[in-house]
């Protein structure tokens, strides 16, 4: 099979082919032929379903609306899905996105795929070639869970894609909470100032951002030692204080009633020349303990229109995670440099949190089998769904804001696309 597929590719992309030959065996492959149709399985996870693949196909194909003229695939497959949509007299072009260029040889070497790579409407590329998720697609299940390093992110990407609508049933969910919250804030938003007051304040500086993974703790000396000005994330709160370290900025932007007051548990005597930020649906109690100064935000969600008619308030971009709300604050204040310290977006050290966080505990505890992102060493790094659609939505955040300098000091969190290693700015100056 391999000659014959390599023929085409030989014809038509040879890029490809050249990736193809290059690219490393793979181990625990095998052909599942005893089934009702054949199919590969790579440690144990199968490419496609091993009884109806033509009905896989045809459901897979049905993400797709019938008119799009062009259409992405995600995983080659075993060119069940190619073929199905190659079947619509609509269809004026077909991209299919490899995910691992080793698999792609392996499927290449067992499975005929020359038929459908012949037609004219096809083009094959590397997924790592992609910079952002383009639509309308379909995807193929096994494949996002065998991609390679170099495909991490567009895996994620499309796995948060598919994941959106659930996301946002899950948060339709929270809006009652969300509702009692801001109510039991109004007291506080009648008195506390506004998040612009910071905008433009430190502009041309650089300003340091502390989030609570647990590479953290490698920073705490340098931290102590700063000149520049600090934000944290309530996570990274506790951690810091028991080691000297006082943040200038805390935020805070989530809603739940027991776990955010933890992250302000203990002696809060030292923060009181220091400022919180706070989305008004944190719990009442934690800003009413704040002993310095409190300043409210909202995000940029249509659910805070009706509330900024009547208590007007600077706004922060986030896509569900305060490491996202702290570093937007740091660029309106004025920043053209950010160091990011213990932003992992995983489970560095065998950890979920810096120790010192209230939730700090052995990875085991949260790991999700499968999930992972690539780590600053090249690595495969544990983590969760949630905390690669961080990582994603900050790195294109990032992307948006080329007139920062980001600088990422852990050594061993996630590779975050745009930054540059911490030793590559002057601190203290």
């Amino acid at each position: 099979m391999w000659e014959r597929n390599r023929e085409v590719l030989a014809e038509r992309f040879t890029d490809v082919l050249a990736a193809l030959e290059a690219a490393p065996r793979l181990e625990g492959v095998r052909v599942v032929d005893d089934t009702p149709v054949p199919t590969l399985s790579v440690d144990g996870i199968q490419l496609t379903s091993a009884y109806d693949r033509a009905g896989e196909a045809r459901e897979q194909a049905g993400l797709v609306p019938e008119g799009a003229q062009r259409v992405y695939v995600y995983g080659l497959g075993l060119g069940d899905l190619a073929r199905r949509l190659l079947s619509r007299p609509r269809l004026g072009e077909l991209v299919v996105v490899l995910l691992n260029r080793s698999l792609a040889r392996e499927v290449l070497e067992r499975f005929d795929h020359a038929d459908w790579m012949r037609d004219p409407r096809v083009r094959i590329l590397l997924g790592e070639s992609l910079s952002e998720l383009l639509h309308p697609f379909a995807a193929l299940p096994g494949e996002l869970s065998l991609a390679s390093l170099e495909c991490a992110r567009l895996r994620d990407l499309v796995v948060l894609d598919l994941a959106a609508p659930h996301a946002e049933e899950r948060m339709a969910e929270r809006e009652a909470l969300f509702a009692r919250a801001i109510e039991a804030n109004r007291s506080h938003l009648e008195v506390d100032g506004d998040v612009a007051e910071l905008f433009s304040t430190k502009n041309g500086s650089t300003v340091l951002l502390a989030g609570a993974g647990p590479s953290l703790e490698d920073s705490f000396d340098r931290l102590r030692e700063r000149t520049e000005p600090l934000v944290c994330v309530d996570g990274a709160l506790r951690a810091l204080l028991a080691v000297g370290v006082v943040p200038d900025v805390v935020v805070s932007i989530d809603a739940h009633e027991v776990g955010v007051p933890r992250m302000f548990e203990g002696d809060l005597a030292p923060m009181g020349g220091a400022t919180l930020v706070y989305f008004p649906v944190v719990p009442a109690e934690v800003i009413a303990r704040w002993p310095g100064r409190r300043l409210a935000a909202y995000g940029e969600h249509a659910r805070w229109s009706d509330l900024a008619s009547v208590h007007p308030r600077g706004r922060l971009w986030t896509s569900g995670s305060v490491t996202h709300a702290a570093s937007d604050l740091a660029v309106r204040m004025g920043a053209s440099s950010i160091v990011l310290f213990g932003c992992d977006f995983g489970f560095t050290r065998g950890k979920t949190h810096v120790v010192g966080n209230p939730y700090s505990a052995p990875a085991e505890t949260s790991m999700v089998p499968g999930v992972w992102v690539e780590d600053v060493r090249g690595e495969r790094l544990p983590t969760l769904p949630n905390l690669c659609g961080y990582l994603r939505d900050f790195e294109r955040y990032v992307r948006m804001h080329p007139q920062v300098s980001f600088f990422n000091a852990s050594r061993e969190g996630a590779a975050i696309e745009g930054t540059r290693p911490a030793n590559e700015v002057a601190l203290g100056q």
